[in-house]
């Protein structure tokens, strides 16, 4: 996959998602740049609650 791509990738995941740059590319890494699964990995409530889980006191 070309640069450009993965960064045009990574642009879109964080409009749609909301979600920050970083976590954006961590998710299209961990499905193998699939942009589909990564979009659905960022909106679900797994990835939302894992900032619960680590951050509670």
């Amino acid at each position: 996959m070309d640069t450009h791509d993965t960064l045009e990738q990574i642009r879109m995941l964080n409009k749609e998602s909301q979600a920050g740059l970083l976590f954006c590319y961590k998710a299209l890494k961990k499905y193998g740049f699939d942009y589909q699964k990564a979009l659905a990995f960022l909106k679900s409530n797994k990835f939302k609650n894992s900032f619960l889980i680590s951050y509670k006191d």
